[in-house]
């Protein structure tokens, strides 16, 4: 990886379920040294520039247990493997809040109180941080029909990530990691991005636009987490569903659930701390207890997929370590590919060529393909490797 030298150590490995299935974009990490890496699509991982030694090495996936091994790094690299189990199941139990308050009420206005900005909490720190993206090999850009490709590359241009796609389709199976310092002066910033890894080659043009694209690195992570929590905006939903439910019980109607109010969800225990989960819409809230900070926080609905995983790298106060995201596009929300798919299908092979029909069944082959992986899978994950942090003193 680019910045490493040749001698650094690395330890590698494999990130699978109980079932043997890869584990894609799991954390793993290396305590006490913040190198943080996550696995990829066939569950492969690689963490570099480790010291020779003892290292704790953690993996840890939303639903699942986190688990831990003891690696020692003697030579240039080292082998960990893990096996991931399904998660202890969150305890819907009863809390009684000191207060009265509802429990989301009350956890809400603990993390309102007790959150502060960035710049507040840390006085300066390095940082390496480096986006993964590797292309689904199931994709088929590059078996796209023209006509459409010309529609679905113009939508995603809106998006600013048109070259993205042109990408892809001339080069299936990308994979690419980029590099960028990072430096804190009361906003995330950083140096120019280089490309670390990358298969196969791309032309110039490629490369540059990679490396010029944001992938959301400049933004603050941590601040924006926070922003979410409001008290007077989780107050204002609780009295809106109150009032709801009270008008349907008079009304003798059944009470339906507040979808857009937040729901706890119960809790578990980590690293000897228990975790509260909130549930709001599509985002899941992890609530470190007493401490106030966020472990975990997850966005998920039919088409987006976001995992955010947050490590104590201070006393307290827990900084952004990954950040993973799955985006599926559907190229043909029309159906119109299914409909020609049909239409082939149904033609009367009687009149035809020999060579007619064959080029008819490999049409309908390729349509088929296309049919069947018609979504465009965008995967990617940004890690934070942390040195040097300092943080603001005690008032």
């Amino acid at each position: 990886m680019a910045g490493v030298s040749a001698s650094a150590a690395v330890i590698k490995g494999m990130v699978t379920d109980v079932e043997g299935q890869p584990m894609a974009f799991t954390t793993v990490w290396v305590e006490g040294i913040n190198r943080t890496t996550v696995s990829g699509l066939d569950g492969s991982y690689t963490l570099r520039d480790v010291p020779a030694g003892k290292h704790q090495v953690f993996a840890t996936y939303i639903g699942r247990k986190k688990e831990a091994a003891t690696v020692n790094v003697a030579g240039e690299s080292a082998t960990c493997d893990f096996v991931l189990d399904e998660s202890t199941e969150v305890l819907p139990e009863l809390f009684v809040t000191p207060t009265g308050e509802t429990i989301e009420q009350f956890i809400m206005r603990m993390v309102a109180e007790h959150k502060k900005s960035l710049k507040e909490v840390v006085a300066s720190y390095d940082c390496k941080g480096s986006i993964y993206w590797e292309a689904d090999n199931d994709s088929t850009v590059y078996n796209m029909p023209s006509w459409m490709y010309k529609i679905v590359k113009f939508e995603l241009s809106l998006f600013k990530l048109g070259k993205l796609c042109e990408i892809e389709r001339n080069y299936p199976g990308l994979k690419f990691v980029l590099d960028k310092k990072l430096a804190f002066d009361g906003k995330i910033k950083g140096d120019k991005q280089v490309i670390a890894e990358m298969r196969p080659s791309l032309k110039q043009d490629g490369v540059d636009y990679l490396q010029n694209h944001s992938w959301k690195v400049d933004e603050n992570v941590y601040d924006n987490t926070y922003k979410r929590f409001d008290v007077n905006k989780v107050r204002k939903m609780r009295e809106k569903s109150l009032k709801a439910e009270q008008k349907a019980l008079a009304r003798g109607e059944d009470v339906e659930e507040d979808t857009t109010a937040v729901k706890y969800m119960g809790k578990y225990e980590e690293d000897s701390r228990d975790i509260f989960v909130l549930k709001h819409g599509k985002y899941e809230y992890h609530i470190v207890d007493e401490l106030w900070q966020v472990k975990r926080m997850s966005v998920k609905d039919k088409f987006d997929e976001r995992i955010y995983e947050y490590r104590e790298l201070l006393p307290g106060v827990f900084l952004p370590v990954s950040y993973y995201q799955k985006v599926l596009f559907d190229m043909d929300t029309k159906n119109v590919c299914g409909k020609e798919l049909d239409e082939m299908k149904n033609k009367d092979r009687s009149k035809m060529t020999d060579k007619e029909i064959l080029k008819l069944d490999e049409e309908i082959a390729k349509r088929e393909r296309f049919v069947n992986h018609k979504f465009w899978n965008m995967q990617r994950c940004f890690t934070w490797d942390y040195e040097n942090i300092v943080p603001q003193p005690a008032h």
